[in-house]
């Protein structure tokens, strides 16, 4: 999710500002630091030790983010999540690490246009923290992770009975067995098709009353 929300974000483009810099350079720009420029050019006449702001991407929501990236390949053993971030890290070059993850994280401003920030930096400011998805005591925003619990049980059934086929004497697990080939009937009449979740072949000589599985109540 967080390099879904990252990839709108570097769609519609890295937020930029200006940021105050000192340097001694070859032409004045901006304001001369005199002293400083004494110290460092008395004998490099051709140079000026300056103070001037530059328009740049490397404020601290876009270090927040360039962080979480970094943090997030260290963690993740998925290759296409890897991939991706790798790609996005490529695009946050111009952008420097941040150094106090709260300190930053308290600085961000996310003004008029910004809003597409907001996600990718709720994600981040959970990875950064090491905060997990559960509830939390206060008054922060949390993100919760839903899982279809039919599909978790389903899932767990097949990974027990596909480690238990020795023991219950099962020669092949298949999954979703194909509706036409099975009737349930009252024993006089058929009464509906069946597509059972789980269709049990067993070994020669076994109990086969065990062949269907229930579904998740």
């Amino acid at each position: 999710m967080f390099v879904n929300y990252l990839d709108e974000l570097i769609h519609k483009g890295l937020k930029s500002s200006y940021i105050s810099k000192e340097d001694n350079q070859f032409f004045l720009k901006g304001k001369l630091k005199f002293n400083q420029h004494i110290k460092q050019n008395y004998i490099h006449k051709e140079r000026f030790y300056v103070e001037f702001d530059e328009y740049l991407p490397d404020r601290v929501e876009n270090r927040l983010l360039k962080s979480t990236i970094q943090l997030l390949l260290k963690k993740t053993n998925d290759y296409e999540n890897k991939k991706a971030l790798r790609q996005q890290l490529f695009i946050f070059d111009e952008v420097n690490l941040s150094l106090n993850y709260d300190a930053d994280i308290s600085k961000i401003n996310l003004h008029r246009g910004m809003e597409y920030y907001e996600m990718p930096l709720r994600f981040a400011k959970v990875f950064l923290r090491h905060h997990s998805f559960t509830s939390l005591r206060g008054k922060d925003n949390v993100f919760a992770l839903l899982f279809p619990m039919e599909k978790v049980f389903e899932n767990y059934m097949e990974f027990v009975l596909k480690n238990s086929k020795e023991e219950l004497g099962i020669k092949e697990v298949l999954v979703n067995g194909r509706s036409d080939e099975y009737l349930l009937n009252n024993g006089e009449c058929y009464m509906a098709r069946l597509q059972p979740d789980y269709l049990l072949k067993m070994q020669e000589g076994k109990d086969r009353r065990i062949r269907l599985i229930t579904e998740y109540p």
